[in-house]
């Protein structure tokens, strides 16, 4: 997991967005750092108080089916991230799966 390795580098003020409380719960305990915000939130919801140096998405924009939804995802990102960021998106193939697995 990315958080993972930017915290064992030294990285801070590091945020994690999950639309499951659980799924950032179990982050939180296996992290257990003071290092990093947890937001519990839908995406296509998201307004950033702040702007990012990294966008990393991990298969979220995969499962936006719509071209509503799609804009709406880089109209989020776009104002969340500074000038010259980077954003990493992770997506599957096409015919790849249509959820995530458990």
């Amino acid at each position: 997991m990315l958080v993972d390795s930017l915290i064992k580098e030294g990285y801070k003020d590091i945020t994690v967005l999950d639309t499951s409380k659980s799924s950032l719960d179990l982050v939180k305990q296996k992290l257990g750092s003071q290092d990093v915000k947890y937001i519990c939130e839908d995406l296509l919801n998201f307004k950033a108080n702040k702007e990012f140096d990294i966008w990393h998405d991990r298969a979220v924009f995969h499962f936006l089916c719509t071209v509503k939804e799609q804009e709406r995802y880089f109209e989020v990102m776009c104002m969340s991230l500074k000038k010259d960021a980077i954003a990493i998106i992770s997506t599957f193939k096409i015919d790849g799966p249509q959820s995530c697995a458990i």
